[in-house]
């Protein structure tokens, strides 16, 4: 019970230290002014044609668009890339716990941040777009046309979806995977930038999302050479995009769900297992 109190107190005091730095409420702000300038031609043709989207279609696009999609990650770096937080108030905590305890509360607090950055998404995206929105898990009318005939409800901004994808899965199928890769995707990135401090104190943590934000760009912006192709079984940022999978096991061009599962467990086993041999010898200050 002593170590979970102790685990908690380092839980509690990483939100302060996020809560507490501007640029956290700088990025919500932009985010929700980027949602709803980018989404308002969709509000507009919904509000204006009586009808309905889906939240989990909602959702899709938006982890699925170009635009968003960068947008979003590059939201979640800025807020990850100073884990672990480095200032005097943490020492008092430390005089009187363990370096396990204080371990285990970056861990807790890199998944705890993850799942509420991306439920903070969800809610944008579910304010932006109510009342029209249902929660049905079948793919809607409206949005298979809005995907077909985009300018019929007057959106000009981009707004697209695999519909190859869609003949193939249902809806709350392809939610669920791309919740699954989102959160492990951003607990990747934590624990590799908190291992990337641990190792190098003075590094600079963003690199590692700076990096996974460049290989998503080549692999599905740039698309030039054969690299790209490739990319997108080691780039984790592009596996978050569900159209970007494989949804048949004929197609062994794209990654499979089950490959991204499994690279990005990879990926989150790594950095555990390197911050916690390097733990006996980090050094705080």
């Amino acid at each position: 019970m002593d170590s979970m109190r102790r685990m908690n107190a380092y839980v509690k005091l990483n939100f302060q230290r996020c809560l507490s730095q501007g640029k956290t409420l700088v990025i919500c702000i932009c985010l929700a002014v980027f949602f709803y300038l980018y989404f308002g031609d969709v509000r507009g043709g919904l509000m204006e044609s009586g009808q309905k989207i889906g939240i989990m279609e909602m959702f899709l696009v938006v982890t699925n668009n170009m635009y968003t999609s960068f947008t979003i990650w590059i939201g979640f770096v800025l807020i990850i890339c100073d884990i672990p937080y480095r200032d005097d108030g943490v020492y008092q905590y430390l005089l009187r716990t363990s370096r396990r305890s204080w371990l285990w509360g970056q861990i807790v607090y890199i998944v705890a941040i993850t799942v509420i950055y991306f439920a903070y998404i969800f809610l944008l995206l579910l304010l932006l777009i109510v009342p029209q929105v249902t929660f049905q898990t079948a793919w809607t009318t409206t949005f298979v046309k809005m995907i077909n005939a985009p300018f019929g409800y007057g959106i000009s901004n981009y707004f697209s979806f695999p519909v190859s994808v869609m003949r193939q899965t249902t809806a709350l199928q392809l939610f669920g995977r791309c919740i699954v890769l989102c959160l492990m995707i951003g607990m990747a990135t934590g624990f590799l930038t908190m291992m990337l401090h641990m190792l190098w104190p003075s590094g600079p943590g963003i690199a590692i999302g700076g990096i996974g934000i460049a290989m998503d760009y080549w692999a599905t912006v740039v698309r030039v050479g054969v690299t790209s192709k490739y990319l997108l079984f080691i780039s984790p940022f592009s596996m978050s995009r569900v159209g970007n999978l494989s949804t048949t096991a004929f197609n062994r061009v794209n990654p499979t769900f089950s490959y991204a599962c499994l690279f990005l467990a990879g990926m989150i086993l790594v950095p555990l297992a390197v911050m916690n041999l390097k733990i006996g010898r980090y050094d705080y200050s």
